[in-house]
């Protein structure tokens, strides 16, 4: 191991451009390093959600649930299967064994038994949704589309700018999906007078049939005529009132015809609504965008904004307003700046610690080792997937008071041999050597206490896989720059004057913190006579310790408490109104406008 250290004290030159190609590597790593909320955590848990509109929670496990329960039970590899039954709706919550090894194929066997129970679900319930739940994808910002003069051509207006704003929005690199809250499909309604019908003898089936045969789009098979092929479809699908209202319904051999229009009044209109949004007091849209997965959210948010800012000023109809709100990105920044600033407030306190103990030509030589280690630790981290949110941001502040301690010591070391007369390199040399095993058996003590946590089972464990991970890399890439950089600074940069020799016990720049005056020796002096005690009685210092432990464990399991992730202060509120049963959406409006108002003020 010395013929290493002495390479490496001996190298300047190339320990220097080692150096200068951490911080330019890790500089680079970090600006590319994605900023998010929380890490991406696969919770091995599958969502089955299907839509029964009108149906009680009692039709919606007879005739929804209990059909997919049946399939499910022929899966192998799940570990529990959650089902909740409310009105209109059916969910299933599938959690997947975590031992399990081909979890994707158990997806995959969940998404074909569902298509398997297609058939035996009510004709008016929608087709089953199957999502694996993740934050693969996170949400960034919502955005409100609002105004429009009220009424249909309001809400036509609305929908329109909502059309084209979506397929804008998905135009920005980095964008997963924009989901629409409030966005109504367009229908037309065809209200048939029945007076009419019976006076011309015509069934109500017969009007439906006329039209459902009018509204066509079939393929009708391949023509080849020599070298060319002729796609055949027949495209009679509405595009308007009209050519509904001229549809034929009956005709009779003297000519005469009997179209829709004798028949009915065709109204183009939109689907009756589940649910209203309204913002600022007025019916929204509202446009919920999410990210993916190697989208930078603070950049994508800003992006988002920009780009919609100016389609605010080109696009927008008049009457038609715009507004972010429920913007992640805010809740990012403002988590990962409080992180920095603890971080940065850390730093200043362990600098003028260092400052105040080894001076200041020793104290920066120990925090240049600082960067090495964060850069180093950096690219660490983008290799093994982890991104800057805020369980990593924690770990980083957290390891800063330990990042130091290795430097400390073989600073501390190379330079009392200094302090002894000997040659600079030679004592850079032996110093480093004599403790390189300490420094490297304290290494792997920490990393076995932190080790056993990257191997934590559940979702509490995929959360905090980065905390030990941050850890160790931040400690091994400290253990390499305190062992193989900090000796050649050391080297280069140390300066022990004839009266910082140890015969004389002095230092200007209070480099030598074990002199016998000042406060440091007389802390010094007291901590000696207090370990001369505990070496004096050995028995009763390990059994006072041994007591302090007792005591610490009882109180920890009796008087504190344990919260995973403690409750904070709300940014929102939340109103829930509970309405008779039966109550339609108008009611249910009418009865939260004075709150709307009052929210609105």
């Amino acid at each position: 191991m010395i013929r290493i250290i002495h390479f490496f004290v001996r190298q300047r030159l190339f320990i220097n451009l080692l150096v200068v190609m951490i911080l330019l590597a890790g500089t680079t790593t970090i600006l590319r390093m994605n900023r998010e909320a929380f890490p991406n955590v696969n919770f091995d848990r599958v969502s089955i959600t299907t839509l029964y509109p009108g149906a009680s929670p009692d039709e919606i496990e007879q005739l929804v649930s209990v059909p997919i329960e049946k399939e499910l039970r022929s899966i192998s590899g799940l570990d529990k299967v959650n089902s909740y039954n409310l009105e209109n709706i059916s969910v299933f919550v599938l959690e997947i064994d975590p031992n399990a090894s081909d979890k994707k194929k158990i997806i995959q066997d969940i998404k074909d038994a569902v298509d398997a129970t297609i058939d035996d679900l009510p004709d008016n319930s929608e087709l089953p949704v199957v999502e694996e739940i993740t934050f693969d994808t996170q949400p960034v910002v919502d955005v409100a589309l609002y105004g429009g003069g009220g009424g249909l051509e309001g809400y036509r207006k609305l929908r329109q700018t909502a059309q084209h704003l979506e397929d804008y929005i998905y135009d920005i690199d980095g964008v997963a999906e924009v989901e629409l809250f409030g966005y109504r499909d367009r229908e037309y309604l065809v209200e048939v007078q029945p007076e009419r019908l019976r006076k011309d003898r015509i069934g109500f089936n017969d009007v439906i049939n006329a039209i459902a045969n009018r509204n066509l789009n079939l393929p009708g098979g391949v023509i080849r005529k020599g070298p060319n092929e002729y796609l055949l479809r027949t495209k009679e699908q509405y595009k308007n009132t009209t050519e509904i209202e001229n549809t034929v319904v009956q005709a009779n051999i003297g000519g005469g015809v009997l179209r829709v229009r004798d028949l009915a009044s065709v109204l183009d209109t939109y689907e009756e609504p589940d649910l209203l949004e309204r913002f600022g007091g007025q019916p929204a849209i509202i446009m919920k965008v999410w990210k993916k997965q190697e989208a930078d959210m603070l950049v994508l948010a800003d992006t988002i904004k920009n780009e919609l800012h100016r389609y605010e000023k080109t696009h927008l109809p008049e009457g038609v307003k715009l507004q972010f709100f429920n913007d992640q990105s805010r809740f990012v920044r403002t988590r990962l700046s409080s992180l920095l600033v603890n971080g940065g407030i850390g730093f200043v306190l362990l600098a003028v610690t260092l400052i105040l103990i080894l001076g200041v030509r020793m104290s920066m030589i120990v925090g240049m080792s600082i960067p090495v280690a964060f850069m180093v630790a950096f690219m660490g981290m983008s290799a093994v997937g982890i991104t800057l949110n805020v369980v990593s941001m924690f770990a980083l502040v957290m390891v800063l008071g330990m990042i130091v301690d290795f430097s400390i010591v073989v600073a501390e070391n190379g330079f009392r041999y200094m302090e002894e007369g000997m040659n600079r390199i030679e004592a850079v040399e032996l110093g480093t050597a004599e403790v390189f095993w300490p420094v490297t058996t304290t290494l792997l003590c920490i990393t076995a206490a932190f080790f056993p946590l990257l191997y934590m089972t559940g979702i509490v464990g995929k959360f905090v896989w980065s905390i030990p991970m941050v850890i160790i890399l931040c400690l091994t890439a400290s253990w390499f720059a305190a062992m193989f950089i900090l000796p050649s600074h050391l080297e280069t940069f140390a300066r022990v004057n004839d009266a910082d020799r140890l015969e004389n016990k002095g230092s200007d720049e209070g480099e030598d913190y074990a002199s016998s005056g000042g406060f440091f020796g007389t802390l010094t002096n007291r901590y000696a006579s207090f370990l001369s005690f505990c070496l004096s009685h050995r028995y009763g210092a390990v059994g006072a310790l041994i007591l302090a432990f007792i005591f610490s464990l009882v109180l920890a399991g009796s008087a504190l408490g344990f919260v995973f992730f403690p409750g904070g202060g709300g940014e929102g509120i939340l109103v829930r109104t509970r309405m008779p049963q039966g109550t339609n959406l108008q009611t249910n409006l009418e009865a939260m406008k004075p709150l709307e108002q009052l929210a609105v003020k």
